[in-house]
């Protein structure tokens, strides 16, 4: 390039670098969604016939779940459900049937978690990890 089209002066010199834009809103506007296939990680959960088999009513908590969850981790608050328009009474009614089909644990009291074989997150691996670590609470009886 020319200089003077630049306006440089003898002394100058002109500089360039990149950098990455940043931003604010790096969530996806869609999640991996599981279709029964198995890989390295293990079988994941064919959510589409899951959900086929449930009632409107557990499907639409289950929808307000998925909206409401913590994306890095799939943790649902209960609060944050209530808050977000959801009845109490459906979630009380509603999470045994998520719940008997695993596409739900309670990890500890008002907190949930979305089977993340179901609905992956980013961070699957830690996921899995947490997910089984409450299958195995569940099952020493402890809760």
């Amino acid at each position: 390039m020319p200089n003077d089209k630049l306006n440089l002066s003898l002394d100058e010199e002109l500089v360039t670098y990149r950098r990455r834009r940043s931003r604010t809103d790096r969530k996806a506007p869609y999640f991996i969604c599981g279709l029964g296939g198995a890989n390295r990680h293990g079988e994941s959960m064919n959510v589409v016939e899951v959900l086929a088999g449930l009632s409107p009513a557990a499907i639409k908590l289950f929808s307000a779940m998925l909206k409401t969850r913590v994306v890095e981790s799939n943790l649902v608050l209960r609060e944050q459900l209530v808050k977000n328009g959801v009845d109490s009474r459906s979630v009380d009614n509603h999470m045994p049937l998520l719940m008997a089909v695993d596409l739900v644990r309670r990890i500890s009291r008002g907190v949930y978690m979305i089977n993340p074989m179901a609905v992956m997150p980013p961070n699957g691996t830690e996921a899995r990890a947490v997910f089984a670590a409450a299958a195995s609470y569940l099952a020493s009886g402890k809760n």
